[in-house]
């Protein structure tokens, strides 16, 4: 089995935790809410821990750069970074008062997130000085790439079972999120 597949498998589950996260985050509790914290901070993790296998060491079995042409490598690279810049401008959370953030950058602070918080539990000083990585430049970064597969596997023809990239476009992920928001809701309240 071709291992694009299985990095489609992983890309997915980010992309649609992702937009369960977003309606979490839409949630409006008293600060504190337990249940509410334990749901945003398990799908944030699941998230990093994810994106890691496919963004994370050049060693990994499914890094990017495995599932990609050579040749196309600095071009997706620079694909990476404009994405990256995207979706800081428009995120609420993590690195919106930098200009620009290199996707080195970037890629070291969720690198260090994870091996600091998700995977270990690093002292508590170390944790209030952890930057948080920016949840829509994790979605953007794995979108690009979920793209870019799926296209090199054959588009829809080639790729059965697994959703076009556009059912992750901003507009259809936001309608899925309202719906995400209300059933959460509705079910926290009653």
């Amino acid at each position: 089995m071709d291992k694009r597949f299985l990095a489609l498998h992983v890309m997915q589950s980010i992309l649609d935790a992702s937009e369960v996260l977003m309606a979490v985050d839409r949630l409006e509790f008293e600060n504190g809410n337990v249940l509410v914290a334990t749901l945003y901070n398990s799908l944030f993790h699941t998230i990093c821990a994810d994106w890691c296998k496919l963004f994370g060491k050049w060693e990994e079995k499914h890094h990017w750069k495995k599932l990609i042409d050579e040749n196309e490598h600095e071009r997706f690279r620079s694909e990476l970074e404009s994405g990256l810049q995207r979706a800081l401008k428009s995120d609420a959370l993590g690195l919106k008062t930098f200009e620009h953030v290199s996707y080195t950058d970037f890629h070291t602070l969720v690198r260090g997130y994870r091996d600091k918080f998700v995977a270990h539990l690093d002292q508590l000083e170390v944790l209030k000085k952890q930057r948080i990585p920016s949840p829509r430049a994790l979605r953007e970064t794995t979108l690009l790439l979920y793209s870019k597969i799926y296209k090199d596997l054959g588009g829809d023809n080639g790729v059965r079972n697994f959703a076009h990239p556009d059912q992750f476009s901003t507009e259809m992920m936001y309608k899925k999120v309202s719906g995400f928001h209300k059933l959460l809701k509705n079910g926290i309240e009653s």
